[in-house]
């Protein structure tokens, strides 16, 4: 939060912050499309994992198949924290393992 924070307040662009405290820029937009989207409890780690429906997953894999949107659409829609979990619920969904 305090880096946010500080980027907020600051006058350089996202990539020489970034570069500067040693952030991928990428992380650090994300980190701000996220707190955007639904505040400070969507940048905290969570001490436990998060644990979704087999309707979400079977949901937000057929909208990940369809293309129709972005991934970080069906990120936040889904309340998913990575797209690497939504990946793997594809992985899971080819092998038959996820009807």
């Amino acid at each position: 939060m305090q880096l946010l924070r500080s980027y907020q307040r600051s006058d350089y662009d996202l990539t020489v912050f970034s570069d500067y405290y040693g952030i991928r820029a990428a992380n650090m937009s994300k980190w701000i499309k996220q707190f955007l989207l639904a505040g400070l409890a969507r940048i905290i780690r969570s001490k436990h994992n998060q644990h979704y429906s087999m309707d979400t997953k079977i949901a937000a894999v057929k909208e990940y198949l369809a293309g129709n949107t972005t991934n970080q659409v069906i990120l936040n829609r889904y309340k998913i924290r990575n797209i690497t979990q939504l990946h793997y619920w594809v992985i899971l969904r080819n092998s038959d393992q996820l009807n």
